[in-house]
């Protein structure tokens, strides 16, 4: 949760919370994940209101983080076929790429002066 709550503040310092993610997996690793409203403070961006996602995990001290953002859609049968259930039309890709995501095993730790 640490990890989110300072990736959001320090990008997008007026973002607001709207709701936590139950379960979020990255790369199959349990994680935190939340959903937030912002409004871009691009002028000349072509949306007013825009939608956060970002999840992460943590293993063997690194951290895994996945975000993405654009304009908060509302899906409908006219405009797509697969609904988001964040209301984001790149979180339908985003799952795909976040589990494709794979941890290595560490294995035993040498000194960097004993590495090959």
């Amino acid at each position: 949760m640490q990890v989110v709550t300072e990736y959001i503040g320090k990008q997008y310092p007026k973002a607001e919370s709207d709701y936590e993610i139950p379960n979020a997996m990255v790369g199959y690793e349990p994680g935190y994940g939340e959903v937030d409203d912002f409004t871009p403070d691009n002028p000349y961006a072509t949306y007013t209101q825009g939608r956060l996602l970002v999840m992460a995990a943590v293993k063997n001290g690194l951290a895994m983080v996945a975000a993405a953002e654009g304009p908060k859609v509302k899906f409908t049968p006219r405009n797509s076929g697969h609904p988001s259930g964040v209301n984001l039309m790149i979180a339908n890709a985003l799952g795909n790429s976040v589990n494709s995501f794979t941890w290595n095993d560490p294995g035993p730790c040498r000194p960097l002066s004993a590495q090959p």
